[in-house]
């Protein structure tokens, strides 16, 4: 499966925010892992990922998110899940991530918490 999905990286209130767009799977999860990096570079506590526009997100896109909230703990930054409720990703984290992967509603929600 070639995936067709867009990351790009903003800012809400100082937070950075990764969008996703579309498909995320082996092909271009490394594109993900990458934004993912730069956004932890920016030394905000937290950094928030919106799957609120996946239409896709296979296991390796999982393991790519679970990874990198992983490594975020280990240098005091957190990484929040933006997912709607009943969507396809939502119900997937929620079953592989546990309490790895705080899920919120919106990005103003995950930004909220910061």
């Amino acid at each position: 499966m070639t995936a067709e999905g867009s990351f790009s990286l903003g800012f809400v209130d100082g937070v950075p925010v990764v969008e996703i767009v579309g498909e995320v799977d082996m092909t271009n999860s490394h594109d993900l892992e990458s934004l993912l990096d730069q956004a932890s570079r920016t030394g905000a506590a937290t950094v928030v990922v919106s799957l609120a526009r996946v239409s896709y997100l296979d296991s390796k896109g999982v393991r790519v998110l679970l990874r990198s909230a992983e490594r975020l703990g280990l240098i005091r930054q957190r990484l929040l899940v933006v997912a709607p409720n009943g969507s396809i990703p939502r119900r997937i984290l929620e079953i592989a991530g546990g309490e790895m992967l705080p899920i919120f509603h919106s990005v103003d929600d995950a930004v909220a918490t910061r």
